[in-house]
């Protein structure tokens, strides 16, 4: 038989307008919640009525179900709190997405550079030690955003925030543009590229087609960022629900890491010691073809 202690309706208010608005934030109907706590809906009804409260457990439980404090279920305001959690979390992704985007973009640059140096008459290892440092600034600026972005991540958990639906339907109507922008630009880059091949030499052509590349690649990057500081919430939520998933997410992130680097090392290889700078790209639609197929085979083994 369940135990709760009875308050009167003024004394619960806050308790009673946590619950329901973090159990509307995971997307939980009263019964969902009820059989997730092993109590009645009619019990859940209740403490969302402020009628009563539940018993200390089934607190501690809604707690940890929630990712809250105590304190904050009983007397203080979600409402304010997810806010305040929503614009962390949100100033610490555009940090990071900025600092991806720009670190990336220095790796391409330096190719871009390198290709130039050489055109305007440059020895090759001297070129080789223009793009050389920009890959420094590149690879520096990945690791060590990556390595702030992990002890954010632990201060700020995913789990905790809710975008409100105004926002992600705005930047659904412009992210389809973005990605198409971006695909586009690198379509028209190519058909650039073997247009001025006809007018200037091999390098020079490949060294304008990376330096547009990179904008395109950069407009990519920012718009998959952004979608996935909107998506990553739920993805931590699901997570914490299905540990099965959280595993085969942590391994198709994994693979899609080494795709990615082996894209890269093979993209210059391929470049500079066989001068293929027209077709060398294609290593990056490649990866990321590869990619795709890796996500859907992982998910469609947590299908079946």
């Amino acid at each position: 038989m369940e135990q709760h202690e009875e308050l009167t309706m003024n004394t619960t208010p806050a308790f009673a307008d946590n619950l329901a608005l973090l159990r509307a934030n995971h997307n939980m109907t009263q019964e969902q919640l009820a059989e997730r706590l092993g109590v009645s809906r009619q019990s859940v009804s209740k403490w969302e009525s402020g009628v009563c409260l539940p018993e200390l457990a089934t607190l501690d439980t809604l707690c940890g179900m929630f990712d809250c404090t105590l304190d904050n279920l009983l007397r203080g305001s979600v409402a304010q709190a997810d806010l305040a959690a929503l614009e962390a979390y949100d100033a610490g992704w555009n940090r990071f997405a900025k600092a991806i985007t720009f670190g990336t973009a220095m790796v391409l640059l330096g190719v871009a550079a390198s290709g130039f140096a050489m055109a305007f008459g440059l020895r090759e290892r001297t070129a080789g030690v223009v793009m050389f440092l920009f890959l420094i600034v590149g690879v520096v600026c990945l690791i060590a955003s990556g390595i702030q972005f992990e002890a954010f991540s632990k201060k700020n958990p995913a789990a905790a925030v809710v975008y409100p639906e105004s926002r992600r339907a705005l930047f659904d109507e412009r992210f389809p543009w973005y990605m198409a922008g971006g695909v586009g630009g690198i379509l028209a880059d190519v058909a650039l590229m073997m247009l001025l091949t006809q007018w200037m030499d091999d390098i020079t052509a490949g060294s304008v087609f990376m330096l547009i590349l990179t904008v395109c690649v950069s407009v990519l990057m920012w718009a998959g960022m952004q979608r996935g500081k909107l998506d990553e919430p739920d993805e931590a939520r699901r997570k914490q629900d299905d540990p099965d998933y959280a595993r085969r997410q942590e391994s198709v992130g994994r693979i899609a890491g080494v795709l990615w680097i082996l894209a890269v090392a093979v993209f210059l290889v391929w470049s500079f010691l066989f001068d293929a700078w027209k077709i060398s790209w294609l290593t990056f639609v490649v990866a990321g073809l590869l990619t795709g197929a890796v996500g859907a085979a992982f998910s469609r083994e947590g299908d079946d």
